[in-house]
C-alpha cells in the first residue's frame, strides 16, 4: 500500500449544514492507469466504490466525485458533499485502484479532517465587567504636583516627536508601495487584455503567458516567490506570504485565480488540447476581476499590510 501525499483545499473555507461544499486534493503520480485516463478525457468521474468504507449518510452525502489532470503527471481529486451535522468530519481514505477496477496494489489518498460550523458558533458572547476603583493620584503638595505636570508634559512631547516621525516614514512608504501595486496591476491587466485579443498565438503559448503573468503579479502583490511554486504549492505559498490576514473575499478570489491553472496547465502539457470558442476569453476576463477584487482596499487595513498581509510576512 502507498500513501500519496496531497494538498488539501475546501471550498468554500467555511461551510454549514446543508450547504454544498468542495473538497480538492491535488497530488502528483506517475502511475500508468490515471496517465491512460486522462488521455481520454480531462475529467473522469468516479464513484464512492473507491472509499475504503461506506459512508454514513447521517453525516454527510457525496454527490459527484471527479479527477481532473492539472498538468504532467499531476491531478486534482474532487470530492462534492452535503454535511448533516455540526463538528469534526473524517473521510474514509480513497483507493484509486479501487475507484479504476484495478485489483492489487492500493495507492491511498487520506484526507484531513475538516469542520462543519454552526451559525451559532459565529455570534459573539458579550460580558459585562466589574466597575474599576478610581485611580487616586500621589502627592498632596504643590511640589509634587508640579514635578507631576512637568513630567507628564515632556513625556507627551516625546511621544508626539516619536509618532510623528513614524507617520512621516509610514506616510511615504505606504505611497511608495501603493504606486508599486498600482503599475503592477496595470502590466498584469495590460497584457491580459492583448492576450485576450491575440487570435494567431496557439493555445499551449496562451496558457503558458497566462500562468507567467498571474505569477509575475502575485510575487510583486503579495512579496512572495509565486514564479517557483507548482500548481498545487499555490494556495499553501498564499496562506503563507498573508498569514490569513485578508478578507474571506480576497482569499475567494485568489481560489479563482489558482482554479485556472488547473485548465491551463492541461492545455500546456497535453498535445492536441487548446481553447474551445470563448473559453480563453472568459477565462481571462474571471482571472481580471478577481484581481480587481485583490486590489480593492480594505476599510481599516494599511496597504503595508499587504494589504495588508505580505509586505512583512
Amino acid at each position: 500500500m502507498e500513501v500519496i501525499q496531497t494538498s488539501q483545499i475546501l471550498l468554500p473555507k467555511q461551510i454549514y449544514i446543508g450547504d454544498r461544499g468542495e473538497l480538492q486534493c491535488s497530488f502528483s503520480s506517475d502511475l500508468s492507469f490515471l496517465r491512460e485516463a486522462v488521455l481520454k478525457s480531462d475529467r473522469i468521474e468516479l464513484d464512492v466504490s473507491g472509499f475504503s468504507r461506506n459512508i454514513d449518510e447521517t453525516q454527510f452525502q457525496i454527490t459527484n466525485i471527479y479527477i481532473a489532470s492539472s498538468g504532467a503527471d499531476y491531478y486534482t481529486l474532487s470530492v462534492s458533499f452535503i454535511p448533516w451535522k455540526t463538528g469534526r468530519i473524517d473521510f474514509p481514505e480513497f483507493d484509486l485502484d479501487l475507484a479504476f477496477g484495478i485489483t492489487g496494489a492500493q495507492h491511498i489518498i487520506r484526507f484531513e479532517p475538516i469542520q462543519i460550523i454552526s451559525l451559532i458558533e459565529n455570534e459573539s458572547n458579550s460580558t459585562i465587567r466589574d466597575a474599576e476603583s478610581p485611580m487616586l493620584l500621589p502627592g498632596t503638595t504643590i511640589q509634587l504636583w508640579s514635578y507631576g505636570i512637568a513630567g507628564f508634559i515632556i513625556i507627551i512631547i516625546g511621544i508626539r516627536l516619536i509618532v510623528k516621525h513614524r507617520e512621516v516614514a509610514l506616510y511615504f512608504k505606504n505611497k511608495k508601495l501603493l504606486k508599486k501595486y498600482k503599475k503592477n496591476k496595470k502590466q498584469a491587466l495590460k497584457k491580459l487584455y492583448n492576450l485576450m485579443e491575440d487570435s494567431e498565438l496557439p493555445s499551449h503559448d496562451i496558457a503558458e503567458q497566462i500562468q507567467q503573468i498571474i505569477r509575475n503579479y502575485l510575487e510583486v502583490r503579495f512579496d512572495y516567490p509565486f514564479t517557483h511554486a507548482l500548481t498545487s504549492e499555490l494556495m499553501n505559498c498564499f496562506y503563507k506570504a498573508t498569514l490569513h490576514l485578508l478578507s474571506s473575499e480576497k482569499e475567494d478570489a485568489f481560489i479563482g485565480i489558482a482554479s485556472t491553472f488547473t485548465r491551463t496547465d492541461y492545455i500546456r502539457y497535453s498535445k492536441d488540447a487548446s481553447f474551445h470558442g470563448g473559453e480563453k476569453e472568459s477565462l481571462i476576463s474571471k482571472i481580471i476581476r478577481n484581481i480587481e477584487i485583490i486590489e480593492t482596499p480594505e476599510e481599516n487595513k494599511s496597504p503595508d499590510l499587504k494589504e495588508e498581509g505580505s509586505s512583512n510576512a
